[in-house]
This record gives C-alpha cells, structure tokens and sequence, in this order.
C-alpha cells in the first residue's frame, strides 16, 4: 500500500473536487486522477461516484474514508512520538540509587524531570550502594547517582554533591547540646558502624574520618550486612553508642538522636550521575541536567 495515496484520497474526499484537492496537494489533476484509480484497482472497489458535474464518496468509500483518517492520525502520531523520543522529551529512563541520595536530593530533581517531562516513563530502582554501578554495566539501570563510583574508561561521571558527615549521638548524650564538637572529645565511646561502609577496616571513609579527629573508639561494634544504615540510628537511640553518617540522614532522624557537625574535613561522601559511554538515550542528560541546576538540599 502506497502510502501516499491514502493521503490523495483523503484531500479528494474532504473536497469532492479533482482539481481543488490536486491544488491542495501541489500536484497536477490527471497525476491525482491516476492514483486514485490505483488505488481503487487494489482495493477492489469503487471509491468515488463521478460525474461531470459533481464528485461523490460511494458507501464503501465512506466507511474506507473512516479508518484512513485514522490510521493516518496514528501514523502522524507515531512520527510525532520519534521526533520527540529523540530530542529527549519522550521514551522511558531508569534511573538506579541509594537510600542517602533519595532522602533529600533526588525527590526535587525527580519532581523537575516529571514536570519536564511528562510523556517520560521514569523508574527509579533503589539498590545497595556497592551494586549501583555493577547494575549500570550490566545494562539493568541507565543512570546511576552513587558514592562508589571509580574512574573507568567505560562509564562517564558527573560529580554532583558532597554530603558532610555528622556524628550521632543520643539526644541525652553529655555533649549533645554543643553546635559542634570534635571526635577526640568521645574517647570511651564505641562506635556502631555497618560493613557496607568499610566496616573497621583501616581503609574504610569512617575509620579515615576518626584518624583525621583523632578519635580512637574504646570498641567498635558492627551491625548485620543485611541492616540498612537506617539501623545505626536506632542502635544510637539505645544509648548502645554512637555512629557516623552522612549529613542527609538527619532528615529522617528521630528526637531521641542528634547529628552533629564534626568541623572542617576533607571526608565527604561525593555523590556523582554515572552513565556508560555508550548510552545513546538522551534522557540520561537530561536527567543530569536538571540535577546540575537544582540546589542541593
């Protein structure tokens, strides 16, 4: 099916006039004329009655006339929807994260992008820190937003925000009501921290962090791989110890807990978008883009 001439057979029926449809479609009459007669020939039907004096739809080119306007609709649609998949303003995008990230900074840019973008199927996929970039490579997710991520030749990073980490104490703690406080000030606490995190190792951020503030734990206690880090905060709230998080975990936190600045430091959680080199989707920039423009909470 030649579909070109769906098109001169609509512009013929609105007019019910051979010249006045050819003009409309800038070609000649008899060109016009020729391919309706085609298409009549492959149909095997009459779709016009014509005369010298009038031109008429036969009943069967009435009925034709209904489903070719809308299968021409559907096809203008369908090339509408491409134009826009691939200027970024439809399609799908799956977007992978972590717990930190989703407390305060990904609700604003989500909020954006729907906005932005409403034709846009958006999934967001909540997943372990250590298995964010793993779940990129593997194709699973597009766009990544995570602390893990390690110069690659095969992924593109975007560094977005720093996250402050905080020490939480109980609310009934000594120095809980200090604006600040340093570390080397908690000799004799034992600090609850969580294996995903470097647990105890020497090179893990929070062990770094305590060197930094010269504070050495009296013990140090290590939760379940399976918690969730939300889990420190209730080990706090105990009064089983104290424990260091990043600065957006004191959004969800409850009162029997304070989170407390602990200075000036060079360790920050440094939270980037992450996508593979090869990503052609264009809403993966988009996304990054309106992360890059909205303030961080």
């Amino acid at each position: 099916m030649d579909f070109r001439r769906l098109r001169y057979f609509v512009a013929v029926a609105e007019h019910l006039n051979f010249r006045r449809a050819a003009e409309t479609l800038n070609t000649s009459q008899p060109s016009l004329s020729q391919q309706i007669r085609a298409l009549e020939d492959e149909l095997g039907v009459v779709l016009f009655e014509r005369t010298k004096r009038r031109v008429q739809l036969t009943t069967a080119g009435s009925v034709y006339l209904v489903g070719v306007r809308h299968v021409i609709s559907e096809v203008d649609a369908c090339g509408q929807h491409a134009r826009e998949a691939q200027a970024g303003l439809r399609g799908s995008l799956t977007v992978g994260t972590n717990g930190m990230v989703m407390i305060d900074h990904m609700p604003p840019v989500v909020r954006a992008f729907r906005s932005e973008f409403p034709d846009v199927n958006l999934s967001l996929s909540i997943l372990r820190n250590p298995d964010i970039i793993g779940a990129l490579r593997a194709g699973r997710i597009e766009l990544a937003f995570s602390t893990a991520v390690e110069p690659d030749d095969d992924l593109e990073a975007q560094l977005l925000w720093t996250l402050q980490q905080n020490v939480v104490l109980p609310a009934d703690h000594p120095m809980a009501k200090q604006a600040r406080i340093r570390l080397s000030d908690l000799h004799g606490e034992t600090l609850i921290t969580h294996p995903r995190r470097g647990g105890a190792g020497a090179g893990s951020q929070v062990m770094a962090l305590c060197r930094e503030q010269g504070f050495t734990p009296k013990a140090i206690k290590e939760v379940s791989e399976i918690a969730d880090l939300e889990t420190l905060i209730g080990l706090v709230a105990c009064g089983l110890g104290i424990t260091i998080l990043p600065s957006s975990f004191a959004t969800i936190a409850p009162p029997s807990v304070v989170f407390k600045s602990v200075g000036t430091t060079s360790i920050v959680n440094k939270v980037s978008a992450c996508w593979r080199h090869d990503e052609v989707n264009p809403l993966v920039r988009n996304f990054v883009r309106l992360a890059k423009a909205i303030p961080a909470p």
